[in-house]
Parts: C-alpha cells; structure tokens; sequence
C-alpha cells in the first residue's frame, strides 16, 4: 500500500492474464510483472509493467521497470553521470551485494539516477564501494541522485574515496528524496586528502534535497 498498490492477484494462466488486466483496467491503472514472452499481450494491455530479472547486468534499458526475483551481486555500476537510471528498480525484498572497485567518478549500483526514478525495496550486506584513487560521488546504492531511494537497508557496508561520499548516496541534488533508509552498520571514510569540504556522511555525502 506504501507504493499506491491497493490489489495483487497472481497465479494466473497466461491464456487468462490479458482477460484479467482488461477487467482491471475498468477500475483504474494497472501495473504488471511478466516475462515479456508469454505474457507479451497482458503486459501491452497495463499501463506499468516490469520486467523480472535475476541479477543487474539484466538492466539494458535504462528508463525500463525492473523487478528482482532473487539475491545478486553487482561488481560495477550500471549507467554513467551522463546516462543515469530513469527507470524503475523493486528490489523486492532481495538482498543485494555490492563489490566494486571503482576508477571512474559516480560509482555504486548506479552510477547516477535521474530525476523521476526510484530504486526501492532492498537489503545491502557486507558490501563496498572503495578506490585507491582520486574518485568522488560514491554510495552502495548509487554515486548521485536526483530520483527516489527508498526502503533499503544497509548492513556491514563501506565506502571508502576521495570525496562526496555517503552510504546510500554520494550526493543528493535538489529534485532527489531518500526516504525509509537506514545504515545499520559500517562506515563511510575519506581516504585521500581533499583541499576543500569532502562531503561524507552515513546516509548521504553532500544533502542538496
């Protein structure tokens, strides 16, 4: 109910899927998982669908809706600060393990996400985001954001780098929202020297939001 959903119905044949979205239609919008192969005509007919996937590497349309179906490991982050998510990620529920070495700036499981996006709904557990170089906007869940992150709970993570670091984000823009998160353990350090403010924090590093 927290994300506008007021009915779930699964177990349905796929010759009965599209019946059912169109009856659910008449009373209002309906959001849909499916593969996208037998339940192509049910998924055409909702106005949301998302796509399962098992692990991230699975996320080639970065506006696309996605959906995890079980625990994952991701070792590089998906986007760039040029390219963010824009889509949707439900991490339902799964727990997800963050191992990346970074060497470009913006790293975590998003480089960047862009406004209107939202990334939800998952655990991360003894994870990290660290470098041995000069590398800035770095958080488990993602290097900035101007989207939605919300629902994620962090245990035993580190982010380690120069600066604008955060546990869930590195930076939060102004159009951007974390909401219902939590570190519950680890630690967010700067590991080189930095002129000016480094911005760190153990939600987020530099809060514009």
């Amino acid at each position: 109910r927290a994300a506008g959903v007021d009915r779930i119905i699964g177990g349905v044949l796929p010759g009965g899927k599209e019946k059912v979205i169109k009856e659910l239609k008449a009373e209002g919008k309906v959001a849909m998982v499916g593969d996208g192969i037998n339940d192509a005509p049910a998924l055409t007919r909702a106005e949301t669908t998302a796509t399962e996937i098992s692990s991230l590497e699975e996320i080639t349309d970065l506006a696309g809706s996605y959906i995890l179906t079980g625990d994952t490991t991701v070792t590089a982050p998906i986007g760039s600060s040029t390219t963010p998510f824009t889509g949707s990620f439900d991490g339902n529920g799964k727990t997800i393990t963050v191992n990346i070495t970074a060497t470009a700036n913006y790293a975590g499981i998003f480089a960047a996400i862009g406004e209107g996006a939202t990334v939800s709904n998952f655990k991360i557990v003894d994870s990290s985001v660290t470098t041995t170089e000069k590398i800035s906007y770095m958080g488990l869940v993602a290097g900035s954001c101007a989207g939605t992150i919300s629902n994620v709970v962090v245990e035993n993570g580190t982010v380690q780098g120069y600066a604008f670091l955060g546990g869930i984000a590195g930076f939060l823009d102004t159009t951007g929202t974390v909401t219902a998160c939590a570190v519950e353990s680890g630690k967010v350090e700067k590991t080189l020297a930095y002129t000016n403010d480094s911005y760190y924090g153990g939600i987020v590093g530099d809060n514009k939001g």
